[in-house]
């Protein structure tokens, strides 16, 4: 997150060299699209500009913390099986067989992400 992307193309370009995950402030989105306040409004902007680059985000909606932390990523599918397999993890007690069988499923997940496993 050190050097400030001089147009979301250029941020694209990032997150792609990056294997498809890049992290980035509210603040660089938002100097991006010119603007020195963050709002509701701006925050839709730097949504649309994401969006026509082919950059997916979380959280799901920008925040408007100018210091909050934006994950930028270009596999929308495998992250949110990533996701989606966390949330189940959580969710099931430790000492239940699902979630050893789920942390299983992460872990083969997170390698074909990486492309070491039979993607």
């Amino acid at each position: 997150m050190t050097e400030t992307p001089a147009s979301f193309a250029a941020l694209r370009a990032a997150t792609d060299a990056n294997g498809g995950v890049h992290r980035t402030t509210v603040r660089t989105l938002r100097n991006l699209v010119g603007q020195s306040r963050m709002s509701r409004g701006v925050a839709e902007k730097i949504e649309l500009n994401l969006n026509a680059v082919g950059l997916r985000y979380l959280p799901p909606q920008i925040p408007e913390g100018q210091d909050d932390v934006v994950v930028l990523h270009t596999d929308a599918e495998g992250l949110a099986s990533v996701i989606s397999l966390v949330r189940r993890m959580a969710a099931a007690p430790a000492d239940d067989r699902r979630s050893v069988m789920t942390a299983s499923q992460l872990s083969w997940e997170l390698r074909r992400l990486q492309g070491g496993a039979g993607s």
